[in-house]
């Protein structure tokens, strides 16, 4: 359960991030935008009010600009009547190029009632009877408006208007003829404001003297009457103030110096600035306030927008997240169960391997039984003849013991039988690779040629005998009398494979390495290679599979053992070489012993010369150590036939206090395989305590390991069995060896003592 839950927990941990890292995005990022927005929007406003206060300041300056151009007129014509004024004016195009102005005028400033007597005589001279100054009233100063174009309706109803007597007028007009400059007044409402839709207007003023130099001789003013809401609503760019609230003010921002306001105020909250404007002596206040479609206007990208979108952007990924998520449970359940059933089906398979592994294994071991069957019976079948003819030879011996002749045959096939027994456990021996090897330096070359004459006898006249030997000298470091016996089993097989004759070459060779095929151990010096090749009938491919089973033959029942073939490989397989076969049914075949080349200093052996059975002398006396007490007395028996003086122990012990005993002993010939102490560990202490002492060993079966690391070769042995000449030879080759080596040291590999 808690594995489950995990399981789901991990799934949705994906989705849920991905959800909460979305949502934080998106709020992150509509916070920067709407921060860039204020910025934006903040920069654009100010942009606004700086152009606003632009073009109030141009409009400002347009309308002063426009009455010093009046004053230069007047100063240059000198007096001026309505017709060279109403000229000047209509050329300007006032409705045309300047809105609000609603004209220019002349008004002549007058002292006292002359004053005003003069003005008026003026007035009516230019416009008739009916003008008139007024208001009436006693004031210090006195104006009256002379010209104003163009005369419409409106500017008729200011003809005569004295400006000096209402006091905001007065102010500029006073200030403009101090100061000598065109002066702005106040906040006032026009006279020719006489419809509905009045507005707030101003008036600017600029003096008049006969010497503008000198500023002397003052006579009046050129004023322009300006309506203040038609004036700015012209003023300010169209588009960029769409969406700004302006206001002008006379003054301080306040209701009762308001001129001009584009639209109701905004909330408090929105953008607003206010910006001042000296103008002709006047302060014009102008405020800019962001209306609510400014705030619109300006998000391009509304935060809000992008948060949403944001957001919705996030739960469609988290959403296809979460499927995806259970799409991988889906398929990590299935990918489970798929395990699950590969496993199932693995362990079905390793338990059917193990199955077929057991039933190889016995398949092997019934084969093997099958084999040791076969081996036994074929032993037992053999020995039995063997022993059949020694038993039967003995027992005919016993009853004709007077018939020398007879008995003397009937001996030699006891002798026969028990050879041929002997041969027997040497082949099987040789097989099994446990048969006592002596190996010896030896020339293939020369083994091959000594063993023709006796090849040839063996072979018949219907096998032609070849050699083809290598030209260079060659060395082996083997066993000859077992090398021989191989090459004979492999010459009688020839042989029997050529029933109607043919040919069979013996031949050698120097080989840098064996066939690939073959599994030895490296040889520095190369490899020798010795080949039998008949022209027979080769072998099939079931026989050549089986070639080298023990006691398997193809010849007729009492013809083969069975285990040449198979003796050939054991022998070669011991000496650290092999055996390979090259057969063609129907052609012949080519069997190839392989041996590592000896790359030694020592030289060849000699090959002793057998001629009569050498005779042995009362004072060499014998030490024979053997613990089978019938092979001790006749080994005995033998020896002082022989003629020498034999003693006899049946161990290690037994010989040492013999030993001890008899000091004349000059040779112990002992077993190898005995209990208690075996022969080279008596051998040790023979060396130790008698040095002067040879010892000979005599052994059926003798593991090399016995002899700590020396080889058979490196040592004097007898093999069992072994005849009365066989004896002889090997204790007359003892006793004339050189003395025996100190203890611990070696003896030279020449040595037949040991």
């Amino acid at each position: 359960m808690m594995g489950f839950l995990i399981r789901r927990l991990r799934r949705a941990a994906l989705p849920l991030l991905i959800l909460l890292g979305g949502v934080l995005a998106s709020v992150f990022v509509a916070t920067q935008i709407d921060r860039t927005e204020d910025a934006r929007t903040r920069a654009r406003f100010e942009s606004i009010a700086a152009s606003t206060l632009q073009d109030l300041e141009n409009k400002s300056a347009t309308q002063i600009t426009l009455l010093r151009g009046l004053a230069g007129f007047f100063n240059a014509a000198g007096d001026v009547d309505r017709d060279a004024f109403r000229t000047y004016v209509t050329r300007l195009r006032l409705a045309q190029n300047y809105s609000g102005v609603l004209g220019l005028g002349f008004a002549e400033a007058a002292e006292g009632s002359a004053g005003i007597a003069r003005i008026e005589a003026r007035g009516r001279a230019e416009h008739g009877a009916g003008f008139r100054l007024w208001p009436a009233g006693t004031r210090d100063i006195y104006s009256a408006i002379l010209f104003l174009e163009p005369l419409g309706r409106r500017n008729q109803t200011a003809l005569g208007y004295d400006m000096a007597s209402e006091p905001v007028r007065h102010a500029a007009m006073l200030r403009a003829r101090t100061t000598g400059l065109t002066a702005m007044s106040g906040k006032v409402q026009l006279v020719q404001e006489i419809g509905t839709d009045k507005q707030p207007g101003f008036l600017l003023y600029t003096p008049l003297y006969r010497d503008p130099v000198g500023r002397t001789g003052f006579y009046g003013w050129v004023y322009s009457p300006v309506r203040a809401h038609d004036l700015f609503s012209s003023t300010f760019r169209s588009g960029a103030a769409d969406h700004v609230s302006i206001a002008v003010y006379d003054g301080a921002p306040s209701p009762a110096n308001l001129l001009y306001q584009s639209a109701p105020d905004a909330e408090p909250d929105t953008l607003r600035t206010t910006r001042a404007l000296q103008q002709a002596g006047r302060t014009l206040t102008l405020t800019v306030t962001a209306t609510p479609d400014f705030a619109r206007q300006s998000f391009l990208l509304s935060p809000l927008y992008v948060g949403l979108g944001g957001v919705i952007m996030t739960l469609l990924v988290a959403a296809l997240a979460w499927q995806q998520s259970r799409a991988a449970g889906r398929i990590e359940h299935e990918v489970r169960e798929r395990t699950a059933e590969l496993a199932r089906a693995n362990q079905q398979l390793r338990d059917a391997a193990a199955a077929r592994e057991h039933a190889e294994t016995q398949l092997r071991h019934m084969q093997r039984i099958e084999s040791l069957g076969r081996m036994t019976g074929g032993i037992a079948h053999d020995f039995n003849n063997m022993l059949a003819v020694i038993i039967g030879s003995l027992d005919l011996a016993r009853r004709r013991i007077a018939d020398q002749a007879a008995v003397a045959r009937l001996i030699e096939q006891a002798s026969s039988g028990a050879s041929r027994a002997a041969e027997l456990t040497q082949r099987l021996l040789a097989f099994s690779r446990q048969q006592s090897l002596v190996p010896r330096v030896l020339d293939p070359n020369r083994l091959v040629q000594d063993m023709t004459d006796l090849l040839a006898r063996t072979l018949g006249e219907t096998v032609t005998l070849r050699t083809s030997l290598a030209p260079e000298p060659l060395r082996l470091h083997a066993d000859a009398a077992q090398l021989e016996s191989a090459i004979v089993n492999l010459a009688v097989n020839a042989r029997d494979a050529m029933p109607r004759g043919g040919t069979l070459t013996i031949g050698t060779a120097r080989r840098a390495a064996p066939p690939a095929t073959l599994d030895v151990p490296p040889a520095p010096a190369g490899w020798v290679e010795i080949c039998v090749t008949d022209t027979g009938s080769g072998m099939t491919a079931d026989v050549l599979d089986r070639a080298f089973d023990p006691f398997f033959t193809t010849k007729g029942v009492g013809r083969g053992t069975g285990l040449g073939l198979s003796q050939v490989l054991g022998y070669a397989r011991q000496s650290g070489g092999d055996v390979t076969i090259d057969t063609r049914e129907g052609e012949g075949t080519t069997i190839c012993i392989f041996l590592p080349a000896y790359a030694g200093s020592e030289g060849l052996a000699e090959t002793a010369a057998r001629g009569e059975v050498p005779s042995g002398r009362p004072e060499d006396i014998l030490l024979v150590v053997e613990d089978d007490d019938q092979v001790r007395i006749m080994t005995v028996q033998l020896l002082r036939d022989l003629g020498y003086t034999a003693l006899h122990a049946s161990g290690g012990a037994d010989a040492l206090d013999m030993l001890d005993r008899h000091p004349g002993v000059k040779l112990v010939f002992s077993d190898v395989v005995m209990p208690d102490m075996d022969g080279p560990t008596l051998a040790a202490e023979v060396h130790r305590r008698w040095p002067e002492i040879g010892v000979l060993f005599t052994t059926g079966y003798a593991p090399e390991r016995l002899f700590e690391g020396r080889s058979l070769g490196e040592v004097a042995l007898l093999r069992k069995p072994f005849t009365e000449a066989d004896l002889a030879h090997a204790i007359r080759e003892a006793l004339d060896a050189p003395a025996p080596p100190t203890p611990g040291s070696r003896p030279p590999e020449s040595s037949r003592r040991s």
